[in-house]
């Protein structure tokens, strides 16, 4: 029999196993690497919120230059690297990976963008780390 919560059916069954397996949403994608030096991630569960600050650490360590944040699929950045080997050793170590346990999973994909990104001005949503603004 449904459990209604809010108007909405929820069936409950009981398990004999030890273990709740999370089951990952998707696999690594093996992208063909062009030259690209931006990415796009894309962050599926974000229960957490995701500003520079938060995509300033996860690239820690491989030379981010800029950063765009939006909300028009969910959240996703544009994250711009001083060189195309900087951008695919960041996506190679951090795709599939979770930004906090349990949530915030990370899908990286080369960008097709071929300008560089343009940040008018540094806000929670968008930094350019090159020296040209302050936060």
């Amino acid at each position: 029999k449904a459990v209604l919560l809010h108007d909405h059916a929820f069936f409950l069954n009981f398990s004999q196993s030890q273990y709740i397996h999370k089951e990952v949403p998707f696999k690594k994608t093996n992208c063909i690497h062009h030259g690209e030096r931006i990415l796009l991630m894309t962050i599926h569960n974000p229960i957490h919120p995701i500003t520079v600050q938060v995509i300033q650490a996860v690239f820690r360590g491989y030379k981010l230059q800029k950063a765009v944040i939006f909300h028009t699929n969910g959240v996703q950045c544009l994250s711009e690297f001083e060189s195309p080997e900087d951008a695919r050793s960041a996506r190679e170590a951090l795709d599939g990976r979770e930004i906090y346990a349990g949530c915030c999973l990370m899908k990286i994909e080369y960008s097709s963008m071929r300008r560089p990104l343009s940040v008018r001005r540094n806000t929670e949503f968008a930094i350019d780390l090159t020296g040209i603004f302050e936060l």
